[in-house]
């Protein structure tokens, strides 16, 4: 693994497959509801299944909320790919920049918007796109609801809350202590406004012009509703569903044979023709 610095404070990290090269190469976002998170979050397992597979994996960090709103997170995502397109040859050493896009849950959101961007751009589009629990629209019905699972937890005074956010801009967020701040802001509706000053700070997707995409997601889980991707999977014009049984978000959390499984079938997937 390689790391780049792109910016003050925001960095890449790069894996080089080995063998069955595909030329192309997985850019992955990382999750954690824009407010923590860290782009080494995805298990070596999963990672080390795509550089056996011939793919290059790439993983970038962001801002985050709230020290930083969605019109700038959304730059740091779109700088560390303009990064990717500059550099896959001269510092990266590849032969192609042909990509995959990857996102886990809020990371999933990202993708999604830095592809409208390109959209809008006439940019090239990724080949494909891989969405675990992931959603399109944050100012959706479904996620604006105070959560009711979110509710079971003690709630945080104002003071806890307020310590936790930083005087500066940060780009990755511990999950022992951040964490509790998306509780919070699930709990008392603050997540949207943490992150959203207007309307205009979020761009629409064109749904019908989204890549081929494999989307994995819990039945029951209690963070990002199950029927978000089930809308997804009708509104795409080509995609696949994978129903995973069980209450939980981030199911692939842990490494274990059933999420090992959903990684490998993923992958044969991204290699059919």
């Amino acid at each position: 693994m390689k790391q780049f610095i792109i910016n003050p404070d925001q960095k890449i990290n790069f894996y080089k497959s080995s063998s069955n090269r595909k030329n192309q190469t997985i850019i992955y976002i990382h999750g954690g509801g824009l407010l923590y998170g860290n782009l080494e979050d995805l298990p070596n397992e999963y990672i080390g299944l795509f550089l056996k597979s011939g793919y290059d994996f790439l993983t970038i960090d962001y801002l985050l909320a709230p020290e930083s709103k969605l019109t700038e997170i959304r730059k740091s995502v779109y700088d560390a790919f303009t990064w990717f397109k500059n550099n896959y040859s001269s510092k990266l050493r590849l032969e192609s920049n042909e990509y995959i896009l990857f996102g886990r849950s809020a990371g999933a959101y990202l993708c999604y918007q830095l592809m409208a961007q390109l959209i809008m751009e006439k940019s090239k589009l990724p080949n494909r796109m891989l969405d675990f629990y992931g959603f399109i629209d944050l100012n959706s019905s479904k996620l604006k609801k105070l959560s009711d699972y979110y509710k079971q937890y003690p709630v945080p005074s104002d003071d806890v809350i307020n310590s936790m956010i930083m005087k500066k801009r940060i780009y990755e967020g511990d999950i022992h202590t951040r964490f509790l701040l998306y509780v919070a802001s699930r709990q008392k509706g603050l997540w949207q406004k943490y992150l959203i000053n207007s309307v205009n700070d979020q761009i629409k997707l064109c749904l019908e012009q989204v890549p081929p995409t494999y989307i994995v997601h819990c039945t029951e889980d209690f963070d990002v509703p199950f029927s978000i991707s089930l809308n997804k999977k009708f509104k795409f014009k080509n995609s696949n569903l994978i129903s995973i049984n069980k209450k939980m978000h981030d199911f692939d959390r842990e490494v274990t044979e059933e999420s090992l499984t959903v990684y490998n079938n993923m992958i044969n997937w991204l290699q059919e023709k």
